[in-house]
């Protein structure tokens, strides 16, 4: 089995991201900032070189917002189709 990183060979800050999520998403959540913990990497950028050569691939989008805006309609939507799957007996409280 091969493991291929798709991503664009640049990262984005876990404050960049945390911020455009927030823009994104329109809910201002809390957020608690801390030290890196020891052994944590200083960046971690994904190279798609091999999944580009192999399998021809390119990302269809690089901006942030526009991955997190996917990311948060893909969400939604599981939520969705798993809240309309659910019986009446099943659903809690």
């Amino acid at each position: 089995m091969r493991h291929l990183n798709c991503g664009y060979g640049r990262g984005f800050s876990v404050l960049e991201v945390i911020e455009t999520v927030k823009r994104v998403s329109g809910i201002d959540f809390a957020v608690e900032l801390a030290g890196r913990r020891p052994g944590d990497p200083a960046q971690i950028v994904a190279a798609a070189d091999r999944a580009r050569s192999m399998l021809k691939w390119h990302p269809q989008f690089d901006d942030l917002a526009t991955i997190v805006g996917h990311a948060l309609a893909w969400e939604r939507k599981l939520q969705a189709s798993n809240g309309r799957k659910r019986s009446p007996e099943a659903q809690p409280g």
